[in-house]
C-alpha cells in the first residue's frame, strides 16, 4: 500500500467513526425525558433610592447651588491674525521683511 492509499483508508475509518458518535449522541438527546422542573420565583421589593444616597444627592445638590462657574479665558498667541501683534505696540513682521537690525549691520 502506498502513502496515498493509507491516508484514504484513515480518513475513511474517521469519518465512519464520527457519524457513528454523532449517531449515538442524537438518539441519546431524543430519549430524554420532557419533565419541566419548575424553580421557585421570588419577588424582591426595594426603595429606589436609599436614605443615605438621598442625603448624598442633596447635599451634592446644596453644594453646586453655592459655587459659580469661574470665567476662565486664555488667549491663544499662534492663533491670533497677523494684523494684532503679540506684543503690544510692535508690529508684526513676516518672514519676508529684513529686520532693521540686519539692515544696520549690513551698512556699517
Amino acid at each position: 500500500m502506498n502513502q496515498d492509499q493509507l491516508m484514504k483508508n484513515k480518513f475513511l475509518l474517521l469519518t465512519i467513526a464520527s457519524l457513528a458518535l454523532i449517531s449515538t449522541q442524537a438518539s441519546a438527546s431524543t430519549a430524554q425525558s420532557d419533565d419541566v422542573i419548575k424553580l421557585p420565583t421570588y419577588l424582591v421589593e426595594s426603595p429606589r433610592y436609599l436614605p443615605a444616597e438621598k442625603s448624598i444627592e442633596a447635599s451634592l445638590s446644596e453644594l453646586r447651588d453655592q459655587v459659580s462657574t469661574p470665567v476662565v479665558t486664555v488667549e491663544l498667541y499662534s492663533l491670533r491674525s497677523q494684523a494684532t501683534s503679540a506684543f503690544t505696540g510692535c508690529e508684526v513682521k513676516t518672514a519676508q521683511q529684513v529686520p532693521a537690525a540686519a539692515i544696520a549691520v549690513a551698512k556699517g
